[in-house]
């Protein structure tokens, strides 16, 4: 699912860099950064050019996380141009799909986003073919696939630019301080506009707020040394979120939709997924797109949330008991969904959803809390 562009979140050069690199590349783009330098964001303006373009073909996207994840994009797409398995074998299917495009002069593009195994992705590539494969990684070795686009945080003009835009406020040296303050990180300039808005306030008094949010420790990213404050700057844009506005059901709703759908797959959460919150559903989710805490895919059937921000929201849980209420509720939602083995076959599009978001689960790592309370029981997991 192609993720909507947050507002005015890709103000700079890169996407004509991606551009021009896809044009000149016979096959393959591979797009490396840290997280939230606007790897997908980036990925995904250029996915909607080509969408609203004139002749340029289809546009594929997949999530390429997992092994599993990635033969199920392939094959879902291969399934829209009727080249799948008859069979219903996500791995046939994806061959088949690349056989399908190699050689041939259908132009298209193809996104592979959050890559992480490229022997994997490989295996999945068309040759000579009109479509080119953008494909989203933190991991260099991607490059050796074809040319590459390595993105980094805003230079510090970029960030005031952005700020300024986003915020509507001329303080250009506040706009300077926050720059400072947050690494020039894209994606938690992104969280202060958006609490800067939400609040009504000035860089001084954002900056203030932030100094005084506490020092909650936060799980390290292997490779990923983020300034402290770029997890304040995204907690105090949840907290800000959730904060109470008078109407406590849709507070509530809020809050719920954010921890679910930081505990679900990051590839994406179908919004009929979300429990339906006394009538609140989809207000909360308005509430949360418009802090840029969730972003809606172009055909508005799903929310995805940024991994950081996944992140935080789950490290904020600072007890078993917050941990078990996040697995819980997960849960709660998965449970109803599964199904015997023996359903395994005529079920299997809608296993392969679900197969997503147990993997999301488990790699939380909150499963062993209290497995007997906690675990689905007496229903199928293995859904082929």
């Amino acid at each position: 699912m192609v993720p909507q562009q947050p507002v005015d979140f890709i103000t700079r050069a890169p996407l004509g860099r991606l551009r021009k690199l896809v044009h000149r590349s016979p096959v393959v783009v591979v797009v490396t950064g840290m997280r939230g330098v606007g790897k997908t964001e980036l990925a995904a303006a250029y996915a909607r050019e080509v969408l609203t373009g004139d002749g340029e073909g289809l546009v594929g996207w997949g999530n390429a996380e997992s092994r599993g994840v990635l033969l199920e994009g392939l094959a879902a797409i291969a399934q829209r141009l009727g080249v799948d398995d008859p069979n219903g074998d996500s791995e046939i299917s994806a061959h088949r799909l690349r056989e399908f495009w190699t050689g041939r002069p259908v132009a298209g593009l193809l996104v592979l986003d959050n890559a992480t195994a490229p022997d994997e992705v490989k295996a999945f590539l068309p040759a000579a073919t009109g479509i080119k494969v953008v494909i989203t990684s933190t991991e260099h070795a991607f490059t050796t696939l074809g040319a590459a686009l390595d993105l980094t945080v805003y230079t510090r003009r970029e960030s005031l630019r952005y700020l300024k835009k986003a915020t509507k406020l001329a303080d250009t040296d506040g706009a300077d301080r926050v720059g400072r303050e947050l690494g020039d990180l894209p994606l938690a300039l992104t969280q202060a506009a958006a609490t800067i808005d939400r609040l009504g306030i000035d860089y001084e008094t954002y900056l203030g707020l932030l100094a005084g949010f506490g020092d909650q420790a936060f799980t390290r990213i292997a490779g990923h040394e983020y300034p402290l404050q770029v997890h304040r700057a995204i907690l105090l844009s949840i907290a800000t979120t959730e904060a109470s506005s008078g109407d406590p059901a849709l507070d509530t709703a809020v809050r719920g939709v954010l921890e679910l759908v930081a505990m679900l797959s990051p590839a994406g959460v179908a919004r009929d997924l979300l429990p339906d919150y006394g009538g609140r559903r989809d207000e909360a989710v308005a509430r949360c797109v418009q802090a840029s805490l969730l972003t809606r895919s172009v055909d508005r059937t799903a929310v995805v949330m940024h991994r950081l921000v996944a992140r935080v929201i789950r490290d904020r849980a600072d007890s078993d008991q917050a941990r078990a209420r996040l697995l819980g509720n997960a849960l709660d939602v998965i449970e109803p969904g599964l199904f015997d083995r023996g359903q395994a076959w005529q079920r299997r599009i809608e296993g392969a959803g679900l197969i997503d978001h147990i993997d999301a689960i488990t790699a939380t790592g909150l499963t062993g809390l209290d497995p007997d309370k906690h675990s689905p029981r007496g229903q199928c997991t293995d859904l082929g």
